[in-house]
C-alpha cells in the first residue's frame, strides 16, 4: 500500500536501513516529495567507483552527499527530494 511506513516495509526486508526521523514517513510521501531531503542525486563521476547506495543515504563526503532524512513533516511540505527515490530504488 501507497499508506505503509517506510521504515516498516524495510524492516520486512534484508535491509538494515532506516531514515533517521521517519517513523511517519509513508511510501507516497517518497513518491510525492514530501518528507526528505537531498535536493538532487549528484551522481559519481566519471571513472570513480560506483559506492553502495546506503553510502549516499548515510552521507558520503567524497560525492558530495549529506545523510537522508527527514526534512519537514511527512505529507505536509512538497520539496524535491531525490533521497526518497534513493530509497524507492
Amino acid at each position: 500500500s501507497l499508506d505503509a511506513p517506510v521504515n516498516e516495509l524495510l524492516a520486512k526486508t534484508k535491509s538494515t536501513y532506516r531514515i533517521p526521523g521517519g517513523e511517519r514517513a509513508l511510501l507516497k510521501h517518497l513518491m510525492s516529495h514530501s518528507a526528505l531531503n537531498m535536493h538532487y542525486v549528484n551522481g559519481v563521476p566519471l571513472g570513480r567507483p560506483m559506492p553502495p547506495i546506503r553510502d549516499f543515504l548515510e552521507g558520503n563526503q567524497e560525492y558530495g552527499y549529506v545523510p537522508v532524512k527527514v526534512q519537514n513533516p511527512p505529507g505536509e511540505v512538497f520539496q524535491y527530494s531525490g533521497g526518497g527515490f534513493l530509497i524507492l530504488e
